[in-house]
């Protein structure tokens, strides 16, 4: 359904998640004409989908003649997976708009700017952001957010939820942060408990009910979710999304280690086993497995 371009691993942030901040020098961004192919191909197969993201694709040089280059090819949803920071200037918003772009997710790292900025290690990108945002919604693009759950921010995410949705954003999904990449010991506290984050999860998600906006949560199996909230997870495979990176092979978004899991003993009882892509295996060599029994 979906193809996802990884432009590049370039970007302006150096967010203490990820992985490419701790990288000295990225490699080569995705080619103009390998980006041209790679969206061919993405129609052959079927997908009605585009998806650019990185690092940071609007750094990337072609990505408003490559959003054109969709929208003539055929694709029905274009989306941009962004930090929002370029998207501050009115006239590149517009620029991509105008080529076709139709969605676009921005990360929310924290409950206020300071926590945001304290993510990024970017001074200002928060405020960028929102400007960005407000650009958007004024030129008619759907924007969602994509809320960050960390050892820092798993006490705050209704407030952070509530932000956003004032400014517009309509939809939200919650995201583990993985240690993939990472120190696995000095980035450990980056990781919480899923006991330690489902209380500030469930407040959230009621939340998001109370205000009208749409929330799911990637990255905390069902059988950790209290019954009435489990249809709110989703995983990665549910997207049916091909992921590309420059010069790389494709892989499907729930292959990469970032999504997909590891089933445990008792999972092959459980009612949701076809529905769920297990644990992550960061996650259980941190915490292990004692959380999580089959429903």
């Amino acid at each position: 359904d979906w193809i996802e371009l990884v432009l590049s691993s370039a970007c302006n942030c150096r967010c203490r998640h990820c992985p490419s901040a701790r990288q000295a020098a990225g490699g080569e961004p995705m080619s103009t004409r390998e980006v041209a192919g790679w969206l061919r191909r993405g129609r052959d197969l079927g997908a009605s989908g585009v998806w650019f993201g990185g690092g940071e694709p609007t750094l990337h040089p072609s990505l408003v003649s490559a959003v054109g280059r969709a929208r003539a090819l055929g694709y029905s949803r274009l989306r941009l997976q962004t930090n929002g920071m370029r998207l501050a200037y009115p006239e590149y918003a517009r620029e991509l708009v105008e080529a076709g772009l139709g969605e676009v997710s921005v990360p929310i790292l924290g409950a206020s700017a300071q926590d945001h900025d304290a993510m990024t290690r970017a001074p200002r990108s928060h405020e960028l952001m929102i400007r960005g945002v407000r650009n958007l919604i004024r030129l008619g693009v759907r924007v969602e957010g994509d809320i960050l759950i960390a050892g820092g921010t798993a006490d705050h995410l209704d407030q952070a939820l509530t932000h956003a949705a004032g400014l517009g954003l309509s939809a939200f999904t919650f995201w583990l942060v993985s240690l993939h990449g990472l120190d696995p010991e000095a980035d450990a506290p980056l990781v919480p408990t899923m006991t330690r984050l489902l209380p500030g999860l469930i407040r959230a998600l009621d939340r998001a009910e109370a205000l009208g906006v749409t929330a799911t949560t990637l990255h905390t199996p069902p059988c950790v979710l209290p019954s009435e909230y489990r249809q709110r997870y989703v995983h990665a495979g549910a997207w049916n999304l091909l992921v590309v990176t420059p010069g790389g092979e494709p892989f499907r978004a729930e292959d990469s280690p970032m999504e997909g899991g590891e089933y445990l003993d008792g999972c092959g009882v459980c009612s949701w086993r076809e529905r769920c892509l297990g644990v992550r295996v960061d996650y259980l060599a941190l915490h292990g497995g004692a959380e999580f029994e089959p429903v």
